[in-house]
């Protein structure tokens, strides 16, 4: 057996030759477009349940390919159990819709007690979206199982997702992209109560959407470096420096977690002329809410805030000691700016690397790691989803 790999073509660009033995470019463009569809319909189906049910979610009884009532927890736990057997093989994400098929997650959309959560994003005849939604799991179905596809079957899919998907394209990138400022003069109880935290240990911030249906509070925090150095090899800068563990505060913060929509964090981006330059640093967390949740929720979202600030606040006491305890908040990183030359001079690079919190199996489905922004061309071109610790495309 001689099995031919793809060449890469330019090391700069992302074209490839192809074996002519390999299969007709017609499955890989399928691939990529039912990859992009079902997980699609998975975003949707996370921030609209999640939203109405908060944690109860994954408690939801959908029906199974079987015809049986299950809870979504149960049918991902159940073939979550069957996968780790194999886990040296693939990414293990523990996210519960991940392990829904895409006929499930189709009949959980049109099921009578959920079609009412649904229903803005497909204001037609349910009879035709549902039957558009259906030829594509078929098409989708006979690739997954290795049959042979038809070329018109790529411009089917095309055509049905455009049909189907394109409110959920405009819904979807709406809420991860476009935030304005709130208004100081806000006179909601909710605003006015967490606006009068003490930014003793982070500041924070305030958006809506354009509709001022979601908010998002941003959480900043100063990062705080010692034992800077040069490194006598490479000339690149190496520091220390302390920064808050998102993993941590989600565990340990539990309202944050419960009635958040999706949390989501940015990291520094810094560049040195000099290496003697100082920069200050921050690291964001992100915390999405629907207005409705807030609104009912926000003396609970507020203690837990207040709490974090004061645990910070005796974090902060022990950086002297230059050592971090296991239940710290903050935690100790390694980070490198990276010294780069070109024709007129060189500078110095942060590798963000160290600042990002891993995406693990056992991370909240909140967490959409720095998901912030999106093309509007989210189904077709987006590289990153929510709980995939890895880009899926360039």
């Amino acid at each position: 057996m001689e099995w031919k790999s793809s060449k890469k073509i330019k090391e700069w660009n992302n074209n490839y030759e192809i074996p002519t033995n390999w299969l007709g470019i017609e499955y890989y463009e399928a691939l990529n477009i039912l990859f992009r569809v079902e997980n699609t319909l998975r975003i949707l189906v996370f921030i609209i349940l999640k939203t109405q049910h908060n944690i109860e979610w994954k408690n939801l009884m959908i029906k199974t390919q079987m015809g049986k009532d299950k809870s979504v927890n149960s049918i991902a736990n159940q073939r979550l159990k069957q996968d780790n057997d194999y886990g040296y093989l693939w990414f293990s994400i523990s996210t519960p819709l991940l392990h829904l098929t895409s006929n499930e997650l189709i009949n959980l959309i049109f099921q009578e007690e959920y079609r009412k959560y649904f229903k803005g994003f497909f204001p037609w005849k349910k009879e035709i979206i549902k039957y558009k939604l259906d030829e594509i799991g078929n098409i989708r179905n006979a690739l997954a199982h290795f049959r042979p596809i038809k070329k018109w079957d790529i411009d089917l899919i095309k055509q049905n997702s455009l049909h189907t998907l394109w409110k959920i394209e405009n819904f979807i990138y709406n809420f991860i992209s476009f935030w304005d400022n709130i208004a100081h003069s806000n006179n909601e109880d909710w605003y006015k109560k967490l606006k009068s935290l003490k930014e003793e240990n982070f500041k924070i911030s305030f958006n809506e959407d354009e509709k001022k249906d979601w908010v998002s509070i941003t959480l900043t925090f100063s990062i705080k470096t010692f034992e800077k150095e040069k490194d006598v090899f490479s000339d690149d800068l190496l520091m220390k420096a302390f920064i808050p563990d998102n993993n941590k505060i989600m565990e340990r913060f539990e309202n944050l977690v419960t009635y958040s929509t999706c949390i989501t964090e940015n990291y520094p981006f810094s560049y040195l002329n000099d290496i003697n330059q100082e920069r200050e640093l921050e690291k964001q967390l992100k915390l999405k809410f629907s207005k409705e949740n807030l609104e009912k929720n926000y003396e609970k979202i507020y203690k837990d805030l207040e709490s974090l600030s004061k645990e910070l606040g005796k974090d902060e006491s022990t950086l002297e000691s230059k050592w971090i305890r296991k239940w710290n908040i903050l935690e100790v990183v390694e980070c490198t700016y990276g010294h780069r030359e070109y024709d007129e001079g060189s500078f110095y690079s942060l590798d963000i690397t160290p600042f990002k919190t891993k995406i693990t199996d056992k991370s909240p489905q909140e967490f959409w790691g720095n998901l912030n922004y999106t093309s509007r061309d989210f189904v077709t071109s987006s590289s990153r989803y929510p709980w995939m610790p890895v880009n899926i495309s360039n």
